[in-house]
């Protein structure tokens, strides 16, 4: 076999990932023994189980003890202490890398990318069911929050930033949907902005972009928009909006989104169907 630098890469790669995988069980072993003798006095060892989980370095079936309490509930200290779910297969560290890649294309791509990079396979599908769960854990936090500032008057402004001056755009976008009651569905996005910066010859930057999207009723939608711009942003030291988007899309937005409570003008769609256009020049910040 020819001898390349980027076989030698491979090799050395591939062995590294090996004596990782080694190490780690190893270290598995040592915790899992740990946590047997700091182990509640009711809890009763009943065997060992197996567990295959994807990492970075590879394909790792970890050997675990089976705990049995008082009251007949089943548990493993190992994955507790690791925070593993019950039908979990990939780790945290390879689901996080998949949930972000998943974001920027499609799940077989990512699968893909994953095989190239990794030595370890995770098919599309398990990507695909992470995926689902993490979005389903980020929608109750947005609604928690949502809920807790339009009932409660929570507003997180920690770290909010001051601009007298923000540029909204929005538009919405109909999808077809596969074995859902409807048919159809509208993919609604909004974006807000302090400004464009020039980053070249008639190129420009966003300038503090905050964007929202999702599948909601238009008041929802505006809802959970307003909630994002109230962590972003100080809403009480804004003191103009510039609106972009068609006539519907901003009708919908402007009784309803929160941040207009605090606004005495704005700069709408000079005509029913037009676009409001985004100043292509550079904007200071809170200009």
């Amino acid at each position: 076999m020819e001898l390349t630098a980027s076989s030698l890469k491979e090799k050395f790669f591939s062995f590294s990932c090996r004596i990782a995988s080694d190490i780690f069980s190893q270290v598995l072993k040592l915790i899992d023994e740990v946590l047997l003798g700091r182990k509640d006095k009711d809890l009763t060892v009943v065997g060992f189980r197996e567990k295959t989980v994807e990492m970075l370095f590879g394909r790792l079936t970890v050997r675990r003890r089976l705990y049995k309490d008082k009251a007949g509930s089943y548990r493993f200290l190992l994955d507790e202490a690791l925070g593993w779910a019950k039908q979990q297969r990939i780790s945290p560290t390879l689901a996080e890398a998949t949930t972000t890649l998943a974001t920027y294309m499609p799940f077989r791509r990512v699968a893909e990318v994953i095989g190239q990079l990794l030595p370890t396979s995770v098919s599309h599908m398990s990507i695909y069911n992470h995926f689902l769960k993490v979005a389903d854990i980020q929608d109750l936090e947005d609604e928690a929050r949502t809920r807790a500032l339009f009932e409660d008057g929570v507003i997180e402004t920690a770290d909010a930033k001051k601009c007298e001056h923000l540029f909204v755009e929005a538009d919405g976008l109909f999808v077809h949907l596969q074995r859902e009651d409807k048919k159809k569905a509208e993919l609604k996005l909004a974006v807000a902005y302090e400004g464009l910066i020039p980053i070249g010859a008639g190129r420009y930057k966003t300038l503090g972009k905050v964007a929202c999207s999702g599948m909601l009723s238009s008041e929802e939608f505006w809802r959970r928009f307003s909630e994002k711009l109230t962590r972003t942003y100080d809403v009480g030291a804004v003191k103009r909006v510039s609106l972009g988007g068609d006539a519907s899309t901003l009708d919908k937005g402007r009784s309803r989104a929160v941040f207009q409570c605090n606004l005495y003008a704005r700069s709408l769609s000079p005509s029913p169907g037009a676009h409001a256009r985004s100043p292509r020049r550079a904007v200071r910040p809170g200009a």
